[in-house]
């Protein structure tokens, strides 16, 4: 009898550490399920962001405007994509603003500082990325354009035009997985 009670013991010792450790492994993988989630968000939205980049460019080229583009440079990429979309706001996105308090911001919010001409992207999950930012919680994109000086069509003088514009990182940063 008394043998028995040990061994009920031990079944239950071995039970708990089984299902201790269950949850561990189950609060892990929904971790990293949220990091993977994390990053894939931050991808399509940049990737979507671009997109609309793209088409207002082409817009600009069609109708014979592409000597404006340059002034796409310090332009919000929120406000094309919400021309494109006007019901699919990114979440967590909170507008402009002027000089951001970026420590003020909530994770996972996207912001764009109107001062800097930069749209932020505050990461839930730091350790995500590699970041060469000065602030490792903050990943930033700005437009870049490329611009071609040529020779004006009547010999005279030089001109620039742009050749293509694209969101690109303002540090660069490479995920961790």
């Amino acid at each position: 009898m008394h043998l028995q009670k040990g061994n009920v013991r031990l079944e239950r010792i071995f039970t708990t550490v089984l299902f201790v450790g269950l949850i561990g492994v189950f609060i892990y993988k929904m971790l990293r399920i949220a990091e993977v989630s994390e990053r894939m968000m931050i991808e399509s939205h940049t990737t979507q962001l671009k997109a609309a980049l793209e088409l207002r460019f082409a817009e600009l080229m069609m109708s014979g405007k592409q000597h404006t583009a340059i002034e796409l440079v310090e332009t919000n990429p929120m406000l094309l994509y919400e021309k494109m979309y006007p019901q699919q706001i990114f979440e967590g996105y909170v507008g402009e603003q002027w000089e951001v308090e970026f420590d003020k911001l909530d994770d996972g919010s996207w912001v764009f500082d109107k001062k800097t001409g930069t749209l932020m992207y505050k990461l839930r999950h730091n350790h995500i990325v590699t970041n060469l930012d000065p602030e490792p919680a903050k990943l930033q994109w700005h437009i870049k354009a490329s611009v071609i000086v040529e020779n004006n069509l009547s010999g005279k003088g030089k001109r620039e035009r742009v050749e293509s514009l694209k969101l690109v990182p303002v540090y660069k940063f490479e995920w961790n997985y």
